[in-house]
């Protein structure tokens, strides 16, 4: 089986459509819990984790029909259809119906003429985009955003533009826009923070890439980063509990352990810090900042004989 990766950036920002979804076979664990409450039945969200373990067909059926039985009423269908439609959203969908929500159906939707032009204008600007064009797809999406305000596609594609341009505090800007618009949208929480970052908003980011990972406790990238920023505040012991995020979820991510390692190493845990720097010089042996971190670390501890080795490895590889 072929292991997963993620996704490109240019992958995850572009819209997503939804070909074949089942509606109750949509519904999470916290959801079913809050429909049992609803219904006055007594169980922790714990409980109900377990209808979703199952290990052939046969128990898929059964969780499948324990599952439907809570759904009793026209509200509890109501429940269903709205917690998908904010997964949707938040995973960056390009539309959903939105029933009766009256945040849709009482304002007032563009002419479906502006909107296949404003499509095609998104389509132009991820071209674009994905070819390095950034003015030509800042420009489209400029058009866009006038035609339809409250896209979450083009706000989130023009703060990723702006970012990519070094444009760092009309990245910001999009990216704001784009969270206001979609609270659950995971990545653009993570870019928001990076471009916060590169503006020197250290808090912010700090609270950003936190919401980042709340939403997406997959992302190792977020759990660097944060450490990186926890890192500019001069506060350790949360940097170093971020590297161990970063790495718990990606155990191959060298530069999360030497990360980890050297911070390690500032608050005196020489131990841990070798550790954590064998580690990283494991993963990435080409790397000659591996083995000069390697290499401190070892210095601390007196391993004089070892820590020249690593030395030598790091001036041998460095780049003529």
């Amino acid at each position: 089986m072929t292991a997963w990766t993620r996704p490109t950036s240019f992958l995850a920002t572009l819209p997503k459509a939804e070909l074949h979804l089942h509606l109750e076979g949509s519904i999470a664990p916290s959801t079913l819990h809050d429909l049992q409450l609803n219904h006055g039945v007594k169980a922790t969200l714990a409980d109900v984790e377990k209808l979703y373990q199952y290990d052939d067909f046969i128990g898929f059926l059964m969780a499948f029909k324990a599952i439907t039985e809570h759904l009793q009423t026209p509200e509890d269908y109501e429940l269903i259809t709205h917690r998908l439609m904010e997964r949707l959203k938040s995973l960056g969908y390009a539309g959903f119906s939105g029933g009766s929500d009256p945040n849709v159906a009482n304002r007032d939707l563009p002419d479906p003429k502006d909107r296949v032009a404003t499509y095609e204008l998104i389509s132009e600007a991820i071209a674009d985009s994905q070819h390095g064009r950034y003015r030509e797809s800042i420009e489209k999406l400029k058009g866009a955003i006038d035609t339809e305000p409250d896209s979450v596609s083009a706000h989130y594609l023009q703060g990723l533009n702006y970012y990519r341009s070094k444009m760092f505090p009309e990245a910001v800007g999009e990216l704001q826009k784009t969270v206001q618009l979609s609270p659950d949208y995971a990545l653009a929480f993570f870019n928001l923070g990076m471009a916060q970052a590169h503006t020197g908003q250290i808090d912010a980011a700090i609270q950003t890439l936190q919401r980042a990972l709340q939403l997406d406790a997959t992302n190792f990238e977020a759990a660097y980063n944060l450490g990186v920023a926890y890192l500019q505040k001069k506060q350790l012991a949360p940097a170093a509990d971020a590297f161990r995020q970063s790495i718990t979820i990606n155990p191959e991510l060298a530069r999360g352990y030497r990360a980890l390692g050297e911070t390690l190493l500032y608050e005196d845990q020489i131990d841990e810090a070798i550790s954590s720097l064998r580690h990283a010089v494991a993963l990435a042996p080409q790397e000659p900042s591996m083995h000069e971190s390697l290499s401190r670390a070892l210095t601390a501890k007196g391993l004089t004989a070892e820590a020249n080795e690593e030395m030598q490895s790091a001036q041998r590889l460095a780049p003529k």
